[in-house]
């Protein structure tokens, strides 16, 4: 980890520890108390993407960490054994870990105005080229119907077919005409 580190020019390094919710990311703290955050990244496309959308929210005025670049001033580093890491300053807040114990409703509510925030500044976003379109009717046809025909979900497969045989076409047609934005998504409630 410390070689990995090597690569940023943060100074030494005196702890590093994994995050609660776990996975390929840590928390690293200098010996002068600066905290960054360390992520392992599997894929190399959505570091790129990340790079040009996480400037894009700071203007646009969302609290984002946007990757500290290395020596060689690259956005990410590349491993030894080929995996890539990005470091980002550690922002102010803490990990929220249990989400259904107390003030569950408080924080479900903290967490949908957060959401509601980062979206309406994603609309306002620009350059965002690159982007990946969720093509709703190709993941509904293509992922979602296959998937439970096929016996992995746990629903009544003829009744989810027959309501998207009805609705399927007018919704189809109704659909291309929407308003489109990027949106996150991939929504993690411990990290709000």
């Amino acid at each position: 980890m410390k070689e990995i580190l090597a690569k940023w020019s943060i100074g030494p390094v005196a702890e590093i520890e994994p995050t609660p919710v776990g996975g390929s990311t840590f928390f690293v703290t200098t010996v002068d108390d600066d905290c960054f955050v360390l992520k392992e990244r599997a894929d190399l496309a959505r570091v790129q993407r990340e790079c040009a959308l996480l400037p894009e929210l700071a203007k646009a005025g969302v609290l984002v960490p946007i990757s500290i670049t290395t020596v060689d001033g690259d956005s990410y580093a590349v491993g030894s054994e080929g995996q890539t890491f990005q470091l980002y300053p550690r922002l102010p807040g803490k990990v929220v870990t249990g989400h259904y114990g107390g003030d569950a409703e408080k924080r479900a509510g903290a967490f949908g105005r957060a959401i509601g925030f980062l979206h309406e500044r994603l609309r306002a976003c620009d350059g965002l080229n690159g982007i990946r379109d969720m093509d709703l009717i190709g993941q509904i046809e293509g992922w979602a119907i296959p998937r439970i025909r096929a016996g992995k979900a746990a629903v009544d497969a003829e009744a989810i077919e027959r309501i998207w045989r009805d609705v399927g076409g007018e919704f189809v047609s109704l659909h291309d005409g929407l308003p489109k934005q990027v949106i996150h998504r991939d929504a993690h409630p411990h990290r709000f």
